[in-house]
């Protein structure tokens, strides 16, 4: 989270706009894979609004990969939560 925030930080030094969440994503995905040999075990979700306005969810392997989702959960009690949010979405 906190190299996530410098980078975040120094973008909106460079450029002084807001950054978009695809970006954000892509900087996640960078910062992962850096880390490809020696991972984070984390499971990394990034939710946000995306440039139309509308909601958006990545979710993040432990080596960068992403993807796009309509809803997403992780951790120990995803399993739980799943059936709930196909229920609903």
């Amino acid at each position: 989270m906190k190299l996530l925030a410098d980078e975040l930080q120094a973008y909106h030094h460079a450029h002084n706009r807001p950054i978009a969440l695809s970006s954000v994503a892509r900087m996640t995905q960078t910062i992962l894979y850096g880390k490809r040999f020696f991972p984070y075990y984390v499971i990394t979700m990034l939710g946000g609004l995306d440039a139309d306005g509308k909601g958006a969810i990545y979710g993040f392997d432990p080596v960068g990969s992403y993807e796009r989702l309509q809803c997403g959960a992780g951790g120990a009690a995803s399993s739980l939560i799943l059936p709930f949010l196909d229920n609903q979405v």
